[in-house]
């Protein structure tokens, strides 16, 4: 594969096509490769892969950039609490004190029960909302607690 590959630019798909011909004409190599190969394809044109700079950038320029992270939906109490007070400097003293300023007895008293028995905090739970909500925490804030927890080992 010493001779100057054929490189092509496909018009309806982010793509490029490499043809390798030996000194009588015929095809050595031929291959077809995605905007995720972009790397394969300059390592496969060796020394040629500068000539087609431009050609494989914009071919490139076509990735679509990765989904953010998912949102954890669960998370342990224990992993909850490390969280909020890594993030927020929110002890279990003052969240109980939180919980205490609920007006709503029975709320209160659910709320109460919630965080001292539960197994798992769930993202998406009424108690968690709450207590964002009376943590002054945003939707964005409990996202990111929510991820930073999943990640403490307790």
């Amino acid at each position: 594969m010493k001779n100057l590959p054929t490189v092509i630019r496909y018009d309806n798909a982010p793509a490029i096509e490499a043809t390798w011909v030996d000194d009588g004409g015929n095809v050595v190599k031929c291959h077809v490769y995605g905007n995720m190969q972009m790397e394969e394809l300059r390592r496969d044109l060796g020394v040629y892969a500068s000539q087609f700079e431009a050609l494989i950038a914009s071919v490139e320029s076509t990735q679509e950039p990765p989904p953010p992270p998912a949102i954890p939906e669960i998370c342990t109490p224990a992993q909850g609490l490390v969280a909020l007070y890594a993030l927020r400097g929110i002890t279990e003293d003052a969240l109980h004190s939180v919980i205490d300023s609920i007006q709503d007895t029975v709320l209160r008293y659910t709320t109460r029960v919630g965080f001292a028995r539960a197994s798992e905090w769930r993202r998406c739970s009424p108690s968690i909302v709450l207590m964002g909500e009376l943590l002054n925490l945003s939707s964005a804030d409990l996202d990111a607690l929510f991820t930073f927890a999943v990640n403490v080992e307790v």
